[in-house]
């Protein structure tokens, strides 16, 4: 696993910090539950972009200097050109990043919402109780207006 043990310990200890400074009863509450399984189970995921991240990183910052170096060699005129362009792609690149973070701040919710609704109206454990308690409608309701808003919620920025 590319998790390693010192990561493991950060976050039991992270974990237990905020639980010490959590109440009691919101230990029990499902959000605290789902947020402590999600990360635990993504853990070796979260390391291993981090990994490749900082690696795809460092090879570019890499090329990047000597592809400099080496066209500093022919004309300095294009290596000034070359920082402007790519100090422009950065800030364009930030720019539509905090975008993109933006829009899927706004409707994610909504969508994992409507995702829970629509795998209690389709997993097979949840059939029965949905069958005794007749609430096939509602959740198919709270399903869809889940999905109505969050559509909204995307579809309302500008490009």
């Amino acid at each position: 696993a590319i998790c390693t043990k010192r990561t493991r310990e950060r976050f039991h200890l992270f974990f237990l910090d905020k639980s010490y400074r959590t109440k009691q009863d919101d230990l029990y509450s499902a959000k605290f539950y789902e947020k402590y399984q999600y990360i635990r189970k993504n853990m070796d995921n979260i390391a291993g972009v981090s990994i490749m991240l900082i690696n795809q990183m460092g090879m570019a910052v890499c090329t990047f200097i000597i592809t400099l170096i080496s066209i500093g060699s022919f004309d300095m005129v294009i290596v000034a050109a070359a920082l402007v362009f790519g100090v422009l792609v950065a800030i364009i690149s930030k720019i539509i990043t905090r975008k993109k973070l933006a829009i899927q701040h706004d409707y994610v919710p909504y969508e994992r919402k409507a995702a829970y609704y629509k795998g209690l109206l389709t997993n097979r454990e949840h059939a029965r109780d949905t069958r005794i308690f007749q609430n096939q409608d509602w959740l198919r309701q709270q399903m869809n207006e889940n999905l109505a808003e969050g559509e909204k919620r995307l579809f309302h920025y500008e490009i």
